[in-house]
């Protein structure tokens, strides 16, 4: 487990874009774009073996009564092509800035619906395929070979991230999730089982999240190899997604959790 270069930014993925925020252990460039997945064939279960849809997004507010001159609303682009009209929606909501610092704009629907699949595993999604740059800085511990810890001060890498976190509106971006929401579905067909339903495998892996042990005492660690562990086993089997918030420390934790909280409530249709 690479400690030195995180994403928790992956979090704003789970905060950001209603599908939203987390997983990124080693460093590389951004921005390359995702090959397009060639087509495999599928062999559809029986029907009563496709799962029941747990977690049905909610339908949109309806929009008022355009007006006779106005023009028609602008239909969803091709998955191929949403690349320009996700980032323009999630500017609206998020300012010009904030996407130009914090997203990587290419193949940006997959790249979410990747990440967002691989954190409650135990590997992080491979570098060329998140959404997000990598976090600045570099990783630090304290103490000697005897009682080696994370560094506290680490958790200050992760303050601006956080704080934008903290002023988001999710449910405007969980506007967005939802208008677009039929490409998410069609990226996590690519790559799900028959049947399976993305705002499932998204309520399920924030309910994953929201499992993260906060750490009040920063952890200590361990180098058996190249890369630093957590020295409590407990807590080094943990999943990619739990280890990351963990890192971010207890206070940006619990920030995250609020805003997660929120965000599963408004991706369900539930008030809160």
């Amino acid at each position: 487990m690479p400690m030195s270069t995180l994403l928790p930014r992956l979090l704003i993925l789970l905060c950001v874009i209603a599908a939203g925020a987390v997983a990124w252990l080693y460093l590389s460039p951004a921005g390359v774009p995702l090959p397009e997945p060639e087509p495999a064939p599928v062999e559809l279960p029986p029907a009563d073996l496709v799962p029941d849809i747990r977690f049905p997004v909610p339908e949109p507010v309806p929009e008022p009564e355009p007006e006779a001159d106005a023009e028609p609303a602008e239909p969803l682009p091709p998955l191929a092509e949403s690349d320009e009209p996700v980032e323009a929606a999630l500017a609206a909501v998020l300012g010009l800035e904030a996407v130009a610092r914090w997203l990587v704009p290419q193949d940006f629907i997959r790249r979410v619906v990747i990440v967002i699949d691989d954190l409650p595993g135990m590997r992080a999604t491979r570098p060329e395929l998140r959404p997000m740059p990598p976090t600045p800085n570099t990783f630090r511990v304290t103490g000697d070979e005897e009682d080696r810890r994370l560094d506290p001060q680490n958790y200050g890498r992760y303050t601006p991230l956080v704080r934008l976190i903290e002023a988001t509106d999710v449910r405007r971006v969980v506007a967005v999730y939802l208008r677009f929401y039929p490409l998410f579905q069609e990226a996590w067909e690519e790559i799900a089982p028959p049947g399976a339903y993305f705002n499932d495998r998204l309520v399920e892996v924030i309910d994953h999240l929201l499992e993260t042990p906060e750490l009040a005492v920063p952890p200590a660690l361990v180098q058996p190899r190249v890369y630093f562990e957590y020295a409590d086993p407990e807590l080094e089997g943990r999943s990619a997604g739990q280890k990351l918030l963990m890192r971010m420390g207890p206070d940006h934790t619990r920030a995250i959790k609020r805003q997660l909280r929120v965000l599963r409530s408004a991706v369900i249709g539930q008030p809160g």
